[in-house]
């Protein structure tokens, strides 16, 4: 089977306003993902999780390296495309859930789940549908209405991961989607995630540090000084 998303040799630093010497995040980091298949993605604060995560989701650039998609029957190299190509990439296949949920707060809970369809340009009525029958899936069907200051931490989460599944992506990318909730609410948030997965057969690669998240995923990556170390099943 083709992986949906395959890198290689990753590395990236960062220069510090003032900073004589450049720090380097990831070294070398390497991975592969197949259609479907759900990767914890752990290690120790400060491994290049994150980092990592933004570059494969394409929210950052590498300094070297390969990172290549084949989605929908198109082959895309992220590393040598334009900006063009990778914008249209991250609207028809990506999808991305952060630590906070990052909603519009002046929106409804149904608004901010439409807004990435409404953005690619799909019709209103669509995306419409789609966000109705996405929410209605993570439990959030009696909330449509209500604007994001009026819900929980856990429902806001729950309209996170509705809002980056709108666009019907392929990979789901998710930066530590549990680590603001307490462990009732982050239960029920890995129960939403594997549920969708599952149902949608979307590919999920998840920074997390929670051993439950990790044990219930496909694979598990450690990383450990910006490189991917170990490789083995959930």
């Amino acid at each position: 089977m083709t992986p949906i998303v395959h890198a290689q040799h990753v590395t990236k630093s960062f220069h510090t306003a003032g900073a004589d010497v450049a720090t380097t995040v990831l070294r070398g980091a390497s991975i592969s993902v197949l259609p479907g298949e759900v990767v914890a993605l752990m290690g120790p604060s400060g491994a290049g999780k994150s980092t990592f995560l933004h570059i494969l989701a394409t929210l950052d650039t590498a300094d070297a390296g390969t990172i290549e998609y084949v989605c929908k029957g198109q082959r895309y190299d992220v590393v040598r495309a334009q900006q063009s190509t990778i914008t249209t990439l991250r609207h028809s296949s990506i999808g991305i859930v952060f630590q906070f949920h990052h909603l519009l707060p002046e929106f409804t809970a149904l608004e901010n789940v439409m807004m990435p369809g409404l953005i690619r340009g799909d019709a209103e009525a669509d995306v419409l549908h789609r966000a109705k029958e996405l929410l209605q899936s993570v439990g959030m069907e009696h909330r449509l209405t209500h604007m994001p200051r009026e819900l929980s931490g856990g429902e806001q989460q729950r309209v996170a991961i509705a809002r980056a599944l709108v666009n019907q992506p392929q990979i789901l990318f998710a930066d530590e989607p549990t680590g603001n909730l307490d462990s009732d609410h982050a239960h029920a948030i890995t129960d939403v995630l594997l549920t969708m997965s599952a149902t949608m057969g979307t590919a999920c690669v998840i920074a997390t540090h929670s051993s439950e998240l990790a044990q219930r995923a496909h694979r598990v990556i450690r990383m450990v000084d910006g490189l991917c170390l170990e490789d083995e099943r959930g």
